[in-house]
């Protein structure tokens, strides 16, 4: 029996599988659980359940009618896997080896498992999701879900399925040697043959949480879950990785390394990554910090409490953090602790994830001009893809890999990818055997959906002998770092002092809220025209956009993530440029959504700040004074409305909003402990030091009240987090034919963060109140960075308006867009809007949501919609709003 066209034998293809899979795992040197590093129970259960996941996960090969397939098919020796190792005919109904119709190999090896692998549900998951799965419909309607037994009706009789699955363990039987010591599992596996029968009723596995809902996932459940899904995902990643490996190899490549029992060379040159020249660049960078700082005693008192600090995270082998204050010198630290990590010569690649993009660019940028120039370091963010070759800048459109890079910077969502596909799984164990820094760790606690997939990652990686790998924050929520992740704060968090120590007046500004204002933020302080060099932060992009069309006299720049890239790199330089280090003075003011409060290398001496959390609030005082300036004292401001400040959430949009986002009880508990520890009588304002705040800020999270509030916040991101995966099912789906090849961009229709779509707005100028033309003509030669795509999330509660609107620009869309967007306009006049949704994930289909002039009548029509905003030479982005 074969496995492929490359004519693999079966028994050969399964052996590799099970040992490199079995191999790959004990690369990590996992260890059993213990009171300080909590993995599975039993190490050898685990090396069982992989190995035999491997040894078992092609088993449904030996259905006669899949080997008939496979014998016409030409032999290759091509490196890449052999794709026919399972069969994809085309999506006929009344083709009956059809996937239609049939089962695929994977579908029947799975029902086979839950014979022979008994109650060891990881290995029956890996088998059946080692590929993706396949949407079956007839007639337009899909499928249910076959049971085992229908599985295994379809590709069987009673007569021969225990002939098949004997011939199967006959041919393994007589590979010696690659049992790992696991010849007497195997033996009494092969028992069960003769008890085989088409019996059952199971249906397959769920891909993510099975039936999970608050019930089964509560606080007393949600450990024994979590490292079941941990199991899942690692015996999957382990056995996909192996299994495309071995598929890689000709048949006399396998049958030498099965006649060998040697598979440690394919496991190193495969999966593991390439060792570096990382080390060598930050010592380099260190040296010549050395060498800068040598007539500076302060700077060299700052250059050994840097090191000191890297060198104690460097020692831990558990996920460390490194709690770094504004002003501390975190990136130096982090790269410290790198080249610490790998002073033996262990030089393996360097991941940096953080949770926005705006922080992944300002990092690439820090790393390439201030630290590490020489370094190769990589750019991935979704729509942008950079690559700093160590001498010059690359861009490229199409990259889909991690590229040959030192470092790779790139977003939480993009290691969601991977953990949750089908297609980048085996990128996973780069993932673990990598050193990984998570950079503004802190708000990922905020995210529902990524939060957990966050948190079974860390926990992995905590299994690890060594886990190498590293938090850093500015504000590491503790009962995120405790609670959450399951580490111990005492012994895994390294502080050091800020090394700023000049003084801040804090201070409260309280508005009264009108309950008939539609916009209850108007009325405070930070609508009011600001003094050049004021930073404005505030909670949501809306709320920077109104601030920014409503007050006047300002030199403003209005930053948030509603920006086509383009714009919002255009923005973030000029930020850069005037509140940079040599740049103290600038006639502009900055308002801006949160984006801005974290690894922006800015500095302002007058901060106001909308009141938040504690961690976004430490995080935005960064910002002020950041560069120690002893001219004068910096001056934060934190505005709240009169019902915030005594905690009352009627008729508050404030809170509402902080409660809609799982922060309104830590906000409340951080705003109670700052006015008691700080404000004396009436007065809402008071002096200290960064050195003081971040002192306070331990002290609150080590308050039982503070961990009350966290908790209560976190059982709303627990519950929001159901809704994630209930409302969504991610699980990885191959499709029935390859989509025809093309250049039009498309939008995922899985996301952790709410679904995204594209549109096309006008440009409106609120100066001259004149209607534009639309930001970009939709084709397939558009370039990513003029692309604009909203969540669709922001229709919720629009959709009647909208819906009005795309059937009133459905004919200018025939009109004027038809040749770029759809062979037929006639297909898009039938469409109803749920559709024109749907195709609004391609590109050159975007969602018209505003319109132009040369709209018939338009005067008469209902001018309300998003348009893409400027104020004069100042752009205000995507912003709803009637003209």
């Amino acid at each position: 029996m074969f496995a492929n066209s490359k004519k693999q034998t079966l028994a050969m293809h399964s052996i590799g599988v099970a040992n490199v899979a079995l191999k790959l795992f004990l690369k990590f040197k996992m260890e059993a659980s213990s009171p300080l590093k909590k993995t599975f129970e039993n190490i050898e259960k685990i090396k069982e359940t992989i190995f035999f996941a491997g040894l078992f996960h092609d088993i449904g090969k030996v259905d006669p009618n899949f080997q008939k397939f496979l014998e016409q098919k030409e032999v290759t020796d091509a490196k890449e896997p052999a794709l026919d190792g399972v069969h994809f005919l085309e999506k006929k109904e009344d083709n009956p080896f059809s996937f239609i119709n049939y089962p695929r190999h994977n579908e029947i090896s799975w029902a086979l498992a839950l014979h022979f692998l008994r109650n060891d549900d990881a290995a029956q998951y890996a088998i059946y999701y080692h590929h993706a799965k396949v949407k079956r419909a007839k007639k337009g309607r899909d499928l249910p879900e076959w049971t085992n037994s229908t599985t295994l009706e379809l590709a069987f009789s009673e007569d021969n399925i225990q002939s098949f699955c004997h011939t199967f363990f006959t041919e393994i039987s007589l590979l010696p040697n690659n049992f790992n010591g696991m010849e007497n599992k195997f033996n009494s596996i092969k028992m069960l043959v003769d008890e085989l029968n088409l019996n059952g009723n199971t249906i397959p596995p769920q891909f993510l949480f099975n039936n999970i809902n608050a019930q089964n996932y509560g606080i007393d459940k949600r450990l024994q879950k979590d490292l079941n899904e941990i199991k899942n995902l690692l015996v999957r990643s382990l056995v996909v990785s192996a299994d495309r490996i071995i598929s890689s190899l000709s048949a006399s490549q396998l049958t030498e390394f099965v006649e060998n029992n040697d598979w440690d060379y394919l496991c190193n040159q495969n999966i593991l990554p390439e060792e570096n020249s990382l080390s060598n660049n930050i010592s380099n960078m260190l040296d010549n910090f050395i060498v800068k700082n040598e007539a500076n005693p302060q700077n060299r008192e700052r250059d050994n409490a840097q090191s000191k600090t890297a060198k104690k995270l460097a020692l831990k082998n558990e996920v460390s953090t490194l709690f770094g204050p504004a002003g501390c010198g975190k990136t130096k630290i982090f790269l410290e602790w790198y080249r610490n990590k790998t002073a033996l010569g262990d030089n393996k690649k360097l991941f940096i994830i953080t949770p926005r993009k705006m922080i992944c660019s300002s990092l690439f940028n820090e790393l390439r001009k201030d630290y590490i120039p020489h370094a190769k370091i990589e750019l991935l963010t979704g729509d942008e893809k950079n690559f700093w070759n160590g001498k010059e800048l690359q861009t490229e459109e199409d990259m889909n890999t991690w590229g040959e890079s030192d470092i790779t910077i790139t977003t939480i969502d993009q290691l969601v990818s991977v953990m949750l596909s089908h297609k980048k799984i085996d990128m996973l164990l780069q993932f673990l055997d990598s050193y990984v820094i998570f950079d503004e760790f802190h708000e990922f606690f905020n995210i529902p959906g990524i939060v957990i997939l966050f948190k079974l990652f860390i926990r992995l990686k905590s299994m690890l002998n060594d886990s190498k790998t590293l938090l850093v924050s500015a504000t590491p929520n503790y009962f995120f770092i405790e609670s959450i992740l399951g580490l111990n704060v005492s012994r895994t968090v390294e502080y050091i002092d800020t090394f700023n120590k000049e003084s801040y007046q804090f201070s409260f500004s309280q508005y009264k809220i009108n309950s008939q204002d539609k916009n209850q933020l108007s009325n405070s302080v930070l609508f009011d025209k600001q003094q050049p060099g004021t930073i404005v932060i505030f909670n949501t992009a809306k709320a920077s956009q109104s601030s920014t069309i409503s007050v006047s006299g300002e030199d403003v720049i209005n930053f948030h993530s509603k920006f086509t890239p383009f714009d919002r790199r255009n923005i973030y330089s000029d930020i850069i440029k005037n509140w940079n280090k040599e740049h103290p003075a600038t006639s502009k003011v900055l308002r801006s959504g949160p984006i801005v409060q974290a690894s922006l290398n800015i500095s302002t001496m007058n901060l106001l700040t909308q009141v938040c959390s504690a961690e976004n609030w430490c995080q935005r005082i960064g910002r002020a004074n950041r560069f120690a300036s002893k001219t004068n004292t910096a001056h934060v401001i934190t505005v709240l409305s009169d019902k915030t400040m005594i905690g009352q959430t009627v008729n508050n949009s404030e809170l509402k909003f902080l409660e809609k986002i799982a922060a309104k009880n830590q906000t409340l508990a951080w705003l109670d402990y700052f006015k008691i520890k700080n404000f004396i009588g009436a007065s809402l304002s008071c002096n200290l030091t960064l050195s003081d705040i971040y002192s306070q800020y331990k002290e609150f999270h080590s308050l039982a009240g503070t961990k009350q509030a966290y908790t209560d916040d976190f059982e709303k991101i627990i519950s929001d987090s159901l809704k994630v995966f209930s409302n969504n099912d991610f699980t990885p789906i191959e499709f029935w034919k390859p989509f025809k090849q093309n250049k039009i961009k498309k939008l995922s229709s899985k996301s952790m963060r709410g679904a995204s779509i594209y549109v096309l707005p006008v440009v409106y100028d609120i100066y001259t109140k004149s209607i534009g033309d639309w930001l970009y003509i939709p084709s397939e030669q558009v370039k990513s960075e003029n692309l604009l795509s909203l969540s669709e999330q922001d229709l919720i509660g629009k959709d009647i308006l909208f819906n009005n609107q795309i059937s009133f620009l459905r004919n200018l869309r025939i009109n004027r867009f038809a040749d770029a967007t759809y062979e037929s306009s006639k297909k898009y006049a039938t469409m109803n809007n749920f559709k024109i949704k749907i195709e609004a994930k391609n590109s050159t289909s975007p969602l018209l949501l505003s319109y132009t002039s040369d709209v018939p009548d338009y005067i008469n029509k209902n001018k309300s919609g998003l348009f893409y905003v400027t104020k004069g030479s100042v752009k205000v982005g995507l912003y709803a709003m009637s003209i």
